[in-house]
């Protein structure tokens, strides 16, 4: 009786990632969205610099009415404390501080939906209004938040848009941390004072910021 002969399955290996393969990334106006990766633990303790912008054609940030109405919104937000911003023509910036991870998440969420709310109603528009995942990194050292409110409180100047030695669509007026002797508005600010050590106190042994500084880079 004759063997049945073994047949043999030659298998296919691909030598490790094709080329292009893979989810594609996810374009907004041309602009790579943030990955939705999950955000690290948050630390109570360290302040946050967050980052939020705005979709292609809408109006600037940077008109009277507008920016009004989107410091009302940030006057409001009580989940985190914002202790200074900056309107650019198409972002925001914030210096902030949240007491846990869902203060933190519940709190963006609540203020990009109050602006947006107020912007469109403004407007008269619907849809979106923020075009990105908001951006946010923790700030862990005095130099690093030093850095974020020079970046936050002198932006205007990294984009040319204003020549002014303190930017009118911040909260430069009412910063504490000057050189230089500025005189303080009469009201009071749309912000909260800080709780966090490092953005009470600790940044400063770096040194007060001249109002002539601008952002790394620029």
């Amino acid at each position: 009786m004759r063997r049945g002969r073994q047949a043999t399955f030659m298998f296919r290996t691909w030598g490790g990632a094709r080329k292009n393969a893979g989810r594609k990334p996810r374009l907004v106006d041309g602009r790579r969205l943030h990955p939705r990766s999950p955000r690290p633990r948050h630390r109570r303790e360290l302040p946050l610099h967050i980052t939020m912008r705005l979709v292609s054609g809408f109006p600037s940030l940077r008109r009277d009415r507008i920016a009004a109405l989107v410091a009302r919104s940030i006057a409001r937000t009580i989940r985190i404390r914002v202790v200074e911003f900056s309107l650019q023509r198409d972002h925001l910036h914030l210096v902030a501080e949240a007491d846990d991870r869902q203060e933190l998440l519940a709190g963006v969420r609540g203020l990009a939906i109050s602006i947006a709310k107020r912007l469109n109603h403004k407007l008269g528009r619907s849809g979106a209004v923020f075009a990105d995942r908001y951006h946010l990194t923790a700030l862990q050292t005095p130099t690093q938040v030093r850095n974020a409110l020079v970046y936050v409180l002198t932006n205007a100047r990294k984009h040319r848009q204003s020549r002014d030695v303190i930017d009118r669509y911040s909260t430069g007026w009412w910063f504490t941390g000057w050189k230089q002797t500025v005189a303080r508005p009469a009201h009071d600010p749309p912000t909260r004072p800080p709780a966090t050590w490092l953005l009470k106190t600790g940044w400063r042994r770096k040194g007060l910021i001249s109002v002539y500084e601008r952002p790394r880079g620029s």
